[in-house]
């Protein structure tokens, strides 16, 4: 029943977390619903972490964003392209990995190495993901300029608060209340999702989107893409100039899951 509450929950988390990654990654939001949909049930079949959920990372995205932000990649096509061939290429990397069973080095990193990993990991996806937040441009087109609107600021802070609220204060509320350990575990739960709600309720309501106070996503295209492999084909050159960013998302990637798998089963008192 716990397995199943949880699987709900991640599926529907995984559609505002898809989107949000894409665009994080200078992609279409829909790519990061299509991304979604294969990892979780690989890893089901494959995986060996009982806590670690597998899809589009911030990490990732950020450094997608940065190989396809270079500037010798315009030449060969568009950021859609050159982010499938970064996808197979990882994808390999990984497999040799695997292969050459490069796995069994994280017995020699040590527990402060992935307690500062992980923490460097979370500051750079705060960082990173400030000016969304309060709703001021990266660059903006005036220098110095102020902020066009607070709305976006209180949004994002009212689901930082929200999200914070939810968590031990909740908590210690409920039990306070002799609420069932079962109900405060599924409260806690269902808090990213209840902020998702509340936060999109508000902007619907209010319309915030037709006047531009908010940047939404807008329509998203309907059903799934059709399989090609004419990415498959694209020159030598083109595949070589993603070589070098896709082994550094490859080798990042595997760190980071590693060390939050190990986190994990550490604080649970597992291998």
């Amino acid at each position: 029943a716990y397995d199943g509450f949880a699987a709900i929950i991640t599926a529907i988390l995984f559609i505002p977390q898809g989107i949000a990654y894409a665009l994080l990654a200078g992609l279409p939001p829909q790519v990061g619903l299509y991304a979604s949909i294969l990892p979780p049930l690989t890893y089901a079949l494959f995986g060996t972490s009982r806590t670690l959920s597998v899809g589009p990372v911030s990490i990732a995205a950020i450094m997608i964003a940065s190989a396809l932000a270079a500037p010798n990649l315009m030449q060969y096509g568009s950021p859609i392209q050159h982010a499938l061939i970064l996808a197979v290429e990882g994808g390999l990397i990984l497999i040799l990995m695997a292969i050459f069973r490069l796995g069994s080095l994280v017995r020699f990193i040590s527990q402060p190495v992935l307690s500062g990993f992980t923490s460097g990991a979370a500051l750079l996806i705060i960082v990173s993901q400030l000016p969304q937040l309060v709703g001021y441009p990266s660059q903006p087109a005036i220098e110095g300029a102020a902020f066009s609107s607070y709305i976006p600021l209180m949004i994002g802070l009212g689901s930082v608060i929200l999200l914070l609220a939810m968590g031990k204060p909740l908590k210690q509320l409920l039990k306070a209340w002799r609420w069932p350990t079962k109900a405060i575990i599924a409260c806690q739960k269902t808090a990213p999702l209840l902020v998702v709600v509340i936060s999109t309720s508000c902007v619907l309501h209010y319309d915030f989107g037709s006047d531009g106070s908010v940047a939404i996503v807008g329509p998203i295209p309907d059903g799934l893409p059709t399989i090609q492999t004419s990415f498959l084909f694209y020159s030598l050159d083109h595949w070589l100039a993603l070589l070098p960013s896709a082994a550094f998302i490859a080798i990042i990637a595997y760190v980071e899951s590693i060390a939050i798998a190990l986190v994990t089963a550490n604080m649970r008192d597992e291998k």
